[in-house]
């Protein structure tokens, strides 16, 4: 009686099921996550599923608007030679030429790079 097929010790199914490759069975044993790199993964997106897409400043690759690095530039409205030009011509004595803000948005590449 020790033959029959009811005293005979069985494993567990997962182990000897021939479906199921070592890898698979350990994948499924645990579930394990990639490493990320950043918390945010590179974006402020935060809920939203899509966001609009915006070209950069410098070569006009298409970045998603929550990804790209945004800058302000800040210029003099006009150079230095005509700028001495308007204040020796100006009745004011204390005139001060408007600066120019631009609002510059580059991909990562460029961001780093250039």
């Amino acid at each position: 009686q020790a033959s029959s097929p009811s005293t005979i010790p069985r494993c567990s199914p997962s182990r000897t099921s021939p479906l199921l490759s070592p890898a698979a069975s350990a994948a499924s044993r645990r579930e394990v996550a990639m490493p990320s790199k950043r918390r945010n993964n590179g974006r402020s997106k935060h809920g939203r599923g899509h966001t609009a897409i915006v070209r950069c400043s410098n070569c006009a690759r298409c970045v998603p608007k929550d990804k790209a690095i945004k800058r302000f530039q800040v210029r003099n409205m006009v150079d230095a030679s005509s700028q001495r030009d308007l204040r020796d011509a100006s009745v004011y004595a204390t005139f001060m030429l408007p600066k120019l803000y631009m609002k510059m948005i580059y991909c990562v590449s460029c961001a780093i790079h250039g």
